[in-house]
């Protein structure tokens, strides 16, 4: 059994070679597959680090009110922060 740093350094991982999956995948079908395998990986990230797939969800859906999401296709090359400004 893996102790917990070592169990969330390999989900890491896992997430990497899920990703690459993705990006690798040739049909619609294997990308669906693909990326219900990283929804579980990242799942179980989240569970790891103490938190729940309500608490993720929560976040998730607050970031998304705030910055927004990327369902309008609009790639941001910087994101000003105002926490950044307010540490320096």
């Amino acid at each position: 059994m893996l102790k917990d740093d070592e169990y969330i350094h390999e989900l890491e991982n896992k997430a990497y070679e899920e990703l690459e999956e993705i990006r690798t995948s040739k049909t619609n079908e294997e990308t669906l597959e693909e990326l219900a395998d990283l929804l579980e990986v990242l799942f179980a990230m989240t569970i790891a680090n103490g938190f729940t797939k309500e608490e993720l969800e929560e976040k998730r859906k607050q970031k998304t009110l705030q910055r927004g999401g990327f369902t309008e296709r609009i790639f941001l090359m910087d994101v000003f922060d105002e926490r950044e400004k307010a540490d320096q």
